[in-house]
């Protein structure tokens, strides 16, 4: 009879530890997901103030004001960020704050057809790309620019490094039963 309580109340002690370890591991788990979180948002966040700043410039003057080029010039410098570019209503780059080597267009691309086809469409995140300008995997945020009567007159984008993100995963030092995942709305 006192073995079997023996067994019961080790067992019992067993189960508690392994509750309160879980609950342990949950809770350290939300707080570097919920870090993540924020760390990723505010990024987004802050390239997305840039895209609407040179927007409102293109859309107010036609051209991104010479203090605010700077201020891009500095982005590059201490940010993810590893292009900025203005692209026409046919897709060629009319700025870049990295120097072109050649013309280059960006009609095929997601982050251009999907502005042409959707006037209300906000903030875009394309999925990771090849960049034609920098030529690394780049996840491009981008914003419609509009003429004065509301026509498509071209799009303003922001190259990130897909490798920020993959180091900032990897800092976690995540184990084989945690991961991290980041996605579009449309599963992407």
């Amino acid at each position: 009879f006192l073995c079997a309580g023996a067994f019961y109340f080790a067992e019992t002690l067993g189960k508690q530890d392994i509750a309160k370890t879980l609950e342990e591991v949950n809770f350290s788990n939300r707080n570097t997901a919920l870090v993540v979180e924020e760390n990723v948002r505010l990024m987004l966040t802050q390239t997305d103030s840039v895209l609407l700043m040179m927007k409102t410039d293109l859309e107010a003057q036609g051209f991104i004001d010479p203090t605010h080029q700077k201020l891009l010039q500095t982005f590059l410098q201490v940010t993810p960020i590893h292009q900025i570019g203005i692209a026409n209503a046919s897709g060629d780059f009319i700025f870049s704050a990295i120097p072109l080597t050649q013309a280059t267009n960006i009609a095929d691309r997601e982050h251009f057809k999907v502005h042409l086809q959707n006037d209300a469409a906000g903030l875009f995140i394309s999925q990771p790309l090849i960049s034609p300008v920098v030529p690394k995997a780049t996840i491009f945020l981008s914003r419609r620019i509009n003429d004065s009567q509301g026509n498509f007159k071209g799009v303003v984008s922001i190259g990130l490094e897909q490798q920020f993100l993959s180091n900032l995963f990897e800092k976690l030092s995540l184990n084989e039963s945690n991961s991290f995942t980041l996605l579009r709305k449309d599963g992407i």
